[in-house]
């Protein structure tokens, strides 16, 4: 079901091109295996995961400030195979940032919706949460 959803940002109707929907495809896969809060997703840097393990340190607030986790201390996830093999679709960036918006950008909450928003009604789940 997973892998389901991650292809369907692939669609046309996503309005994301090829280029960027492979990267959005990539954090739809890495977020449901890895299961990061949405905010702690956005402020990830490349240089956090290390193979099979990930570092969280830090999280971008509703506010869009880039401070501590929910609960104020870091902890180390597994990064299983499948969410690793996503990463390879994912592009280098300047920001050091692991995943960007389409505009090269830090997600925020409110652009980050617009895409899931549509990506739900694609795949026929209107009511379901990231």
């Amino acid at each position: 079901e997973l892998h389901s959803l991650a292809d369907l940002v692939l669609d046309d109707r996503m309005e994301l091109g090829a280029d960027y929907g492979r990267e959005y495809r990539a954090l739809i896969l890495f977020a449901g295996y890895v299961g990061l809060r949405p905010g702690e997703l956005f402020a990830l840097q490349r240089d956090d995961v290390t193979g099979q393990l990930c570092r969280i340190e830090r999280s971008l607030s509703r506010t869009g400030d880039v401070g501590p986790t929910k609960n104020g201390k870091p902890r180390t996830v597994t990064v299983p195979p499948p969410a690793q093999d996503a990463l390879l679709d994912v592009p280098v960036h300047a920001s050091g940032l692991l995943f960007t918006s389409p505009a090269g950008r830090m997600w925020t909450q409110p652009s980050h919706h617009r895409y899931w928003a549509r990506l739900r009604l694609l795949a026929g789940r209107p009511g379901w949460d990231f």
